[in-house]
């Protein structure tokens, strides 16, 4: 997977310095970041009670998602770019 996506900002404001050029303020969370803390939240609310040992376990399939989803964009983009 390439950093083009991951390490964007999930939620970038548009900002402007002149009317010649405009940007984006990099600011919060990443994409990577900000889809993990999504999934974590999906993990924990089917889980049983959860148990110190498994903390690092949950931490990394959050990760895991994040990273396939961001894959999974990144593929469907490549493929619309190619039509």
């Amino acid at each position: 997977m390439s950093n083009k996506n991951k390490n964007q900002s999930a939620f970038a404001t548009s900002c402007s310095r002149n009317e010649f050029d405009s940007g984006y303020l990099q600011e919060g969370l990443t994409k990577r970041e900000y889809f993990a803390a999504k999934a974590m939240q999906g993990i924990l609310v089917d889980a049983d009670p959860i148990q110190e040992e498994h903390f690092a376990y949950l931490a990394n399939q959050a990760v895991n998602m994040a990273d396939a989803l961001l894959k999974a964009l990144e593929q469907k983009e490549n493929t619309e770019d190619q039509q």
